[in-house]
This record gives structure tokens, C-alpha cells and sequence, in this order.
């Protein structure tokens, strides 16, 4: 009993290892690859057989067929990928998962040899985390060491089971008892489906679950065609898993986990079906002796299940389309504020793929604070209700991404992130509030102009030309901000706050104009104070123009005082002062 006792323990320890050791490797190897990934995925063609290597070759990255599922729902359910782009994906994803199934195949446990290699690989991978500060690097040494890590859990797994499962030749009554109850248990198909789900279900890993699967052959009592039905179960598990995960999504996300949950149901009709007519051959004619499974005929018996499920299924990929649509019917279920901005949580599993989808939406509220500006400045001299309008109803639809995106990008900041990653989720938090402000400010904007309409009244003719020489600043100011934000270009930010300065000196300038006109009775106080509010209006876009730029600044010179930062750019920058002349020159005021 002590045995068991130990064997059981050593087992649960080699799950726990083994575990680790994917996920790390899986974690690490998307924080090298996430980004490049999903701009590959954006461009997927319809061509199932590229899509299936590409699907193939992610996987193999990932480490996990469900977690690309996961991804491919979320990238759905957020409208970054239709689901026809889909269906080749998911095909290439279980022939991937295979690949880590190779290895662990390959590697003899048995061979002390090996662990000479596997201990100076974690060695290896150890220097390299410990003594790198490049997060290439660090992350190639997690990946090594997580290796080692896996290799040393599957070890443990193939001694525990080996310990614990009885077999032909314990001496013991109650052992040999166990063992034909096993072997019982092991010739019924339906046992050793409904095992590899529940598994699966349990490690939440059909790889793990596989990889259990190739240590428990190293006992010898497997029969092979056991293992082809245990991998049936647990292909399905995995899919069981993608499938109840997308509960929550819309309906294109939750087919995307129908046809990965249908294509293992197939491949394991077929599996199930071919076993049990090489079972039935194998009794009614010549007695064979049974073929009992090792880890290298698991993996061959996954990659073959996957393949051929493939290849049977390609030339129904449209067909599986349809029928998805068909089996979950209606239209998707988003609200019209879901509609503005919506990131699938599920893609924080993968932050790297997040990121994307939060800088891509970031750019596009720096793109509509730019247009809702520039919508404001076109009814400056001749109202039109209608831009008016567009212009307050694009204010709304940039809060929405403000207050969306930022909760958003909060989770985000507490995944898993390189260094880089993190700088940008840094200065996507910084600027997307700065890019709201000013799009309520252009929205004051619009209520100025709206309010003189209404009332009838004008500025005079010298005050008008001043403010459209102002507003044409903020114009460019903006418009430089949003350009050097979104191509994340340090060297345009730095022209940013020469600018900035000068709009400053312009706004002081028109108020010092202003006030002379108010003392000569060329203007009246009503009208100077809609005057004031228009200037500050325009003196605040400039001020978080100045806010992006700094922050992108920052962040490429690693540079965190902002206030010691301007100080001494305008004090000793050379370039800086001879931007500002050139701007001063560029914007001068009439006599």
C-alpha cells in the first residue's frame, strides 16, 4: 500500500510538471511569436490547405489545439476574422498538437544518457533567464528550461505508473485480480472513449493527456487499439472543453467551436469504427497476437487520426460552414454598444493577440479624434447642423472605447508581458484617455459655433482671421500627435512641443488682441466670453498633443520625469528652438 501510496503521489507530481512545463513553454514561445501570429491570422486566405499548414504550424507554437480554438472564437466573436477564414485553422490545429507528442516519443527515459542532456539543457536554460536582460533571450531559456521541466514530468509519470499499474507479472493475488479487471475495462470501447474525455476535461490539456497516455504504454499491458480509442476520447475532450467555453460568445464564435467539436466527433466515428472492424477480423480470423501501444506508436496513431480526419474533411469545408450555421441558427446577438468596441476576454489567454486588438483600436479613436476635430474646424466660419452633429455623436463613440478599452487594457497589464509589451500597454493607457479629452473638447468646439449660429452673432473680422490661424496650429499639432502615435514614430513626437509652445504664446497673444478690442469697443463682453472659451477649448487639444508626445518620447528613451524631460528640452535642445522659430515664422499673427 505504501508503494501505491508513493506511486500515486510521484504520479500527481509528474502531472503537475508536465503541465508546467507545456504551459510555460506554450506562454513563452507566444510571447515571441504572439504578434507576428495574429497578423498572419488577420491575412489567412480561404485556402483550406494553407490554412491547415498555417493552422498546423501555430499550433505547434501555441502547444495546445483548444487554445488556438480559443483564440480563433475570440478573434470572431470580436469581427477580426470570419468564420469560413476559420475551418482550415482548426483542421491544422489538431494535426499540431501532435508535434510535442514526437518529442516525448522520441526521448528514451530509460537511458540515463538522457538525463545527462535533459539536466544540461535546464542549466542551460537557467543561465540564459538568469543572466540575459534581453527578453528574447530570457524567454528561449524559459522555453529550455520548461523543456527540462516536461521531460522530467513525464519521467515521473512513467516510473509512478509503472509502480502502480498492476500487470502479468506481479506476484500478488490482488494485484493479478486488478489486472484483469484493467484489461476489462481497457477491451471496452465505450470505457476508453468516455476515459479519454473525462481526462482530458480533467487536465484541460489534450497534450498532457496524451503525454499520460504514452507513459501508461511503458507498462506494456496497453493494447494499441485501446490507445487509439483513449486518443478518441480525449480529442473530443478537448473540443468538449473549446466548445463550453464559447457559451458566452455570439453565434459565429460559438460555430467556430461546433466545427472543432464536430471534426474530432467525425474523426472518431471513423477511428472508433475502423478498430472495431480490425478487432472483429482479428477474432474471426487467424489468431494475432494483440499489438500493445509504445510512445512512438501514440504519436503516429494521433498524427494519423488528425491527418486522415483531414483530408477526408477538406472537400467539405464550405459544407462544414453551412452546417455549423445551420445547427446554430440566427444572427449575431451584439448589442449596438457592443458594436462600438468589443475584445474577447478569451484572447487574454494569448495577451499578445490582445495587445493588437487594443493598439488597433486605440489608433482608430486617434484617427476619429482627428476627423472629429477636423469636422469641428470645417463649421467654424458656416454652421452646418448636420457635422454638428456628427461630431458629438463620434464624442460618444470615442467614450465608449476610453471607458471600454481602459478596463480592458488594466487586465491586460496583469498577464504575462515581455518588457516591450508592456511599455505599450503603458502608453496605450497613457494616450487613449488624452485622445477622449479631445474629442470633448472638439465637441466644445461644435456647441461654440452651435451657440453663434443660434444667437446670430460673429466675431469681428480681425478676430476671426487670429482664430483660424490658431485653429490651423491645433490642426497640425493634432494631426502630427495621431500620425506619430499611430506609426509609433519618436522623431515626429519631438516636433510636437516646439508647437505646443508656440500655440501657447498664440492663445496669450489673441487674449492680450481680445482684451484692446473689448477696451475700444470693437467687441462686447458676450461675445468675449464664448471668445475665452474657444481658446481654451483649443489651448487644451494642444496640451494633450503635447501629453501623447511626451509619453511616446519617454517610453523609446526610457525617460519617466516629464516635467525634468521639457524643462530641459526647451533650455538646451538646439533642434527644439529652431523648430519653434520655424513654427512662429509658419503661424505669425497680422498687424
Amino acid at each position: 500500500m505504501d508503494t501505491d501510496l508513493y506511486g500515486l503521489f510521484m504520479l500527481i507530481a509528474g502531472i503537475a510538471f508536465t503541465i508546467y512545463g507545456m504551459n510555460e513553454i506554450s506562454q513563452h514561445l507566444e510571447k515571441l511569436t504572439g504578434s507576428r501570429i495574429e497578423k498572419i491570422l488577420k491575412k489567412v486566405t480561404r485556402n483550406p490547405l494553407k490554412s491547415i499548414a498555417l493552422g498546423t504550424g501555430i499550433t505547434v507554437i501555441m502547444q495546445s489545439s483548444s487554445a488556438l480554438a480559443s483564440v480563433l472564437t475570440g478573434l470572431v466573436n470580436s469581427g477580426v476574422m470570419e468564420l469560413s477564414q476559420t475551418v482550415g485553422l482548426i483542421m491544422g490545429s489538431n494535426i499540431g498538437t501532435t508535434f510535442t507528442l514526437w518529442i516525448t516519443g522520441l526521448i528514451p527515459f530509460a537511458d540515463p544518457a538522457s538525463f545527462y542532456i535533459i539536466g544540461a539543457a535546464a542549466v542551460a536554460g537557467i543561465i540564459m533567464k538568469r543572466f540575459s536582460s534581453k527578453d528574447k533571450i530570457n524567454d528561449a531559456g524559459t522555453i529550455i528550461f520548461s523543456a527540462s521541466i516536461l521531460f522530467v514530468g513525464m519521467f515521473l509519470m512513467t516510473m509512478a505508473l509503472v509502480a502502480v499499474v498492476p500487470t502479468p507479472l506481479t506476484e500478488s493475488t490482488l494485484k493479478e485480480e486488478q489486472y484483469k479487471v484493467l484489461q476489462q475495462f481497457l477491451i471496452n470501447p465505450a470505457f476508453c472513449i468516455l476515459a479519454g474525455v473525462i481526462i482530458t476535461l480533467l487536465l484541460q490539456s489534450s497534450s498532457v493527456s496524451v503525454a499520460a497516455l504514452q507513459a501508461f504504454s511503458f507498462t506494456g499491458i496497453l493494447p494499441l487499439e485501446s490507445a487509439v480509442l483513449l486518443i478518441v476520447g480525449q480529442n473530443i475532450g478537448t473540443s468538449i472543453m473549446s466548445f463550453i467555453s464559447s457559451h458566452s460568445a455570439d453565434k459565429n464564435a460559438r460555430r467556430v467551436s461546433f466545427i472543432h467539436l464536430f471534426f474530432n466527433l467525425t474523426g472518431g466515428l471513423l477511428a472508433t469504427a475502423g478498430v472495431l472492424i480490425w478487432v472483429n477480423t482479428r477474432s474471426t480470423g487467424e489468431q494475432v497476437e494483440a499489438v500493445s501501444a509504445n510512445p512512438l506508436a501514440i504519436a503516429a496513431v494521433h498524427t494519423g487520426f488528425n491527418l486522415i480526419t483531414s483530408l477526408i474533411l477538406i472537400p467539405f469545408s464550405s459544407k462544414l460552414e453551412k452546417f455549423a450555421v445551420h445547427v446554430i441558427k440566427g444572427e449575431n446577438e451584439k448589442t449596438e454598444g457592443e458594436k462600438k468596441l468589443f475584445i474577447d476576454e478569451r484572447l487574454l489567454e494569448t495577451p499578445s493577440f490582445a495587445l493588437t486588438e487594443c493598439r488597433s483600436f486605440a489608433e482608430k479613436m486617434a484617427a476619429l479624434s482627428l476627423d472629429s476635430y477636423r469636422d469641428a474646424f470645417s463649421i467654424a466660419g458656416k454652421f452646418d447642423a448636420k457635422t454638428a452633429e456628427k461630431v458629438l455623436q463620434t464624442e460618444d463613440l470615442i467614450d465608449d472605447y476610453e471607458d471600454k478599452l481602459g478596463t480592458y487594457l488594466i487586465k491586460l497589464s496583469g498577464c504575462s508581458l515581455t518588457r516591450e509589451d508592456a511599455a505599450l500597454v503603458s502608453r496605450l493607457l497613457h494616450c487613449i484617455g488624452d485622445f477622449e479629452r479631445i474629442s470633448d473638447h472638439a465637441a466644445g468646439l461644435v456647441k461654440i459655433y452651435r451657440e453663434m449660429n443660434e444667437r446670430k452673432i460673429r466675431f469681428s473680422h480681425a478676430a476671426r482671421i487670429e482664430t483660424e490661424i490658431l485653429q490651423t496650429a491645433v490642426a497640425d499639432i493634432l494631426e502630427m500627435s495621431v500620425n506619430a502615435f499611430i506609426n509609433n514614430d519618436a522623431d515626429l513626437a519631438r516636433r510636437v512641443e516646439p508647437l505646443e509652445e508656440v500655440i501657447n504664446g498664440l492663445r496669450m497673444e489673441l487674449k492680450n488682441r481680445h482684451l484692446r478690442r473689448l477696451q475700444q469697443d470693437k467687441c462686447t463682453t458676450e461675445l468675449g466670453f464664448i471668445f475665452s472659451d474657444l481658446l481654451t477649448n483649443l489651448e487644451r487639444i494642444s496640451d494633450h498633443c503635447s501629453n501623447i508626445a511626451v509619453c511616446l518620447i519617454q517610453l523609446k528613451d526610457d525617460k519617466f520625469d516629464t516635467h525634468e524631460y521639457i524643462t530641459n528640452l526647451k533650455e538646451s535642445d538646439k533642434d527644439f528652438q529652431e523648430m519653434r522659430f520655424q513654427y512662429v515664422e509658419k503661424y505669425s499673427l497680422p498687424d
